[in-house]
């Protein structure tokens, strides 16, 4: 089995994360583009997610705790 790409990688780590939070997400933009076969040459992951209850610190908190490098310093001032 060929060894998965670091942005499978990454949405396999996100994925369990708001997994566990049990929050309801999707991919776009040019990520989601790729699942159509158009490729784009860019190296973010645009993900959006639907808390409820809407709680972005717990969120923010998840992924730190995951690894993931959180760009902004309070997530409810961000949401």
């Amino acid at each position: 089995m060929p060894e998965a790409s670091p942005t499978t990688e990454l949405l396999r780590a996100l994925a369990a994360v708001l997994g566990r939070l049990g929050a309801r997400w999707y991919v776009f933009g040019a990520q989601a583009v790729l699942v159509w076969g158009r490729p784009r040459l860019t190296a973010d992951v645009d993900v959006t997610t639907f808390l409820d209850p809407e709680e972005p610190e717990e969120l923010a908190a998840a992924l730190s705790e995951a690894g993931f490098e959180l760009r902004v310093s309070n997530a409810a001032d961000f949401v």
